[in-house]
């Protein structure tokens, strides 16, 4: 008797030992005609047959729970549904759905996935059971995108913004100046409703962190409304921008572009009418990092979507017809705000295409080894929200992406943000290079064509300089180190070894270069020849100089040179002697190797008798221990 009763207890404690449907008979009957009532969206009959029902039974607050759901008193709503399946999990598969709405309205995409899950398992009744199997894929989708431990602190870009509205922000590849509209009362009309001006307007980079409070673009910009988005080429020359204007109650936008030469913009162009058609609208360009590319957002007939992204190509400068970018980038629904990337791989954009957690969310498409754009990637949340993320521009280091938002604590309206861009969303490495090419007498040296040796592909990059000035990008994998060139003809030969490890070339670096004429008698260093201490052993980075420097040679057949080994004051002068004159030696050999003839080469070490600077510290017993070549004959 006393087991019986224990068992009794034991399974009465469980929550299946409550009876959750009503008994079949007449309470039965209400519970259904209440139901109905609910289904037909006739809530007063099923508040009104709902007072006069069992308020003791569990089926009650099932069914109370649903007439507030429906009333939108989610509060309360939540609260009974999570009663009702706490006492009876398995009988009211709608209070699960009802706390999956509510779940996903709270953007609690996880529970609301949970919640989904089982109303599902429950064979929940229709029309909810086909609307919980459609939401609960995007619900756990977007769970997924939310599911995201990245660092996301964002902070406003002091100064620039203000108690206007600053919004469209691009960043030169260089870094060194921020483009963006500015909007505000003007307050010169005394107008009873006030009016806003625009400005397209640029900002210096001060210091690392800081930019300028920033101006109005000058002349010839600004001359009309509705100015901005723009895109700058690798050297700051050409901005390409985009201007709209109401024509026939249409605001119609198109792309414009205009080029700088002696540091004054010239006339505002409108790019031709295969990009600008009359009949759509154009806007948004951003022009690639070789400048052979233009990618922009349009609404043109015939793309897959209400807003598609396209790009113009540069062929024997004329810019081609736009090619849709593709089904892989473009959707059924809108792509807009193309971002690409200095690394040419990376395209960030926004769209209202699934999956997305809000009404605009920032997507990023990277080529694949061939060069085909890949699916795009929601960026997920935090970057993401259930608001509208229009665009994001990174800069070319990839440390820093930048966007406006009217959505936090700024100092305006619209306000200008940057955050560290997450580990897994970062674009390629990029060597950002750009400078002045000079004499000893500090004059420029025009058409000079600069070689980028890439060690681990075995590849070789060409760039032409024809001022006297340079800038260049190159697109590497974390690892690649790389050798630069310098060449014209009679002038001696100019390397430089960057590594991947050096953070210095990390963002884009400002680097001047000196070549030096050619002159009998005279030597020149070539650097990165390194050795190991005490040894006169070629490591595998000065032997792919003097690979190099072998084939400058080659080319310059006329040129009898001699190595010159030189070391510090460290040691022994007799032992220095010695090693100076080994690693001249093997210097000497490695080159004979690498098929110049003996004829043309001699070589003789010479120790610590020739310093170029004191031998006070490292830096300057680092600077002494070199190796040269001396023009013997030409």
């Amino acid at each position: 008797m006393i087991r019986v009763l224990f068992l009794f207890l034991y399974f009465c404690s469980n929550v299946y030992c409550v009876e959750c449907l009503p008994e079949k008979g007449k309470e039965s009957r209400t519970y259904n005609k209440i139901l109905k009532h609910i289904e037909k969206d006739d809530l007063i009959s099923a508040k009104q047959k709902l007072n006069k029902y069992n308020q003791d039974h569990i089926s009650f607050y099932a069914l109370k729970s649903h007439i507030l759901w429906k009333n939108n008193k989610l509060f309360d709503a939540q609260k009974l549904s999570e009663k009702v399946i706490d006492e009876c999990p398995v009988s009211f598969p709608i209070c699960y759905y009802i706390l999956a709405e509510i779940s996903y309205g709270y953007e609690d995409y996880v529970k609301c996935s949970k919640y989904l899950k089982k109303a599902i398992d429950l064979k929940i009744q229709e029309p909810y059971y086909s609307k919980s199997v459609e939401y609960f894929e995007k619900s756990y989708v977007i769970s997924k995108l939310i599911d995201n431990d990245s660092d996301y602190d964002p902070i406003i870009v002091n100064k620039v913004s203000s108690e206007a509205d600053e919004y469209l922000p691009i960043l030169s590849p260089d870094q060194s100046t921020l483009y963006f509209t500015r909007r505000f009362i003007d307050n010169s009309i005394d107008m009873i409703v006030p009016r806003y001006e625009e400005e397209f307007s640029y900002s210096n980079k001060l210091n690392d962190t800081t930019f300028s409070f920033g101006a109005k673009m000058p002349l010839p910009f600004n001359q009309e409304d509705n100015e901005g988005g723009a895109s700058v080429n690798i050297d700051n020359s050409v901005i390409y921008y985009t201007k709209c204007s109401r024509v026939n109650s249409y605001n119609n936008c198109d792309i414009f572009y205009s080029i700088k030469k002696n540091e004054k913009w010239g006339d505002i162009v409108k790019m031709n009418n295969k990009i600008n058609l009359e009949n759509s609208w154009e806007s948004q360009p951003s022009i690639s990092i070789d400048g052979k590319k233009l990618f922009f957002a349009s609404n043109r007939k015939g793309g897959y979507g209400g807003i598609d992204i396209y790009y113009s190509e540069k062929i024997n400068s004329e810019w081609s017809a736009p090619v849709n970018l593709g089904s892989e980038v473009n959707s059924s629904s809108n792509e807009k705000s193309p971002f690409l990337h200095s690394d040419n791989q990376t395209l960030f954009f926004s769209s209202d295409r699934y999956p997305s957690i809000g009404k605009y969310d920032i997507f990023v498409s990277n080529k694949d080894s061939v060069g085909n754009w890949q699916k795009p990637i929601n960026l997920g949340h935090p970057i993401n929200t259930r608001e509208s993320e229009i665009s994001l521009v990174v800069s070319t280091d990839g440390e820093k992406a930048y966007f406006a938002s009217n959505e936090m604590s700024g100092i305006g309206g619209w306000d200008l943000y940057s955050f560290h861009m997450p580990d897994k969303h970062k674009p390629k490495r990029v060597l950002f290079l750009s400078g002045d090419l000079k004499n000893e007498n500090g004059k420029y040296v025009e058409d000079v064509k600069i070689e980028i040796f890439n060690l681990k592909k075995q590849s070789k990059t060409v760039h032409k300089a024809e001022s006297g000035k340079y800038v260049l990008a190159l697109t590497l994998e974390k690892d690649e180190d790389v050798i630069i060139t310098l060449n014209k003809d009679g002038y001696a030969f100019n390397s430089n070894y960057i590594s991947s490890n050096d953070k210095s070339y990390k963002s884009p670096q400002k680097k001047n270069f000196e070549i030096k004429k050619i002159e009998n008698g005279k030597s020149f260093k070539i650097n990165d020849i390194l050795f190991e201490f005490n040894s006169f052993k070629i490591n595998q980075i000065s032997m792919s100089v003097l690979s190099l420097f072998s084939e400058y040679l080659k080319q310059n057949q006329d040129l009898v040179v001699a190595i010159e080994g030189h070391t510090d004051n460290v040691g022994n002068k007799i032992e220095n002697l010695y090693l100076s004159q080994e690693r001249a030696k093997s210097v000497y050999d490695f080159l004979i190797q690498s098929g110049i003839q003996k004829q043309r080469l001699s070589y003789e070490g010479f120790g610590e008798e020739i310093p170029i600077v004191s031998n006070y510290n490292e830096e300057g017993r680092a600077l002494n221990r070199r190796t040269e070549f001396k023009i013997l004959g030409r």
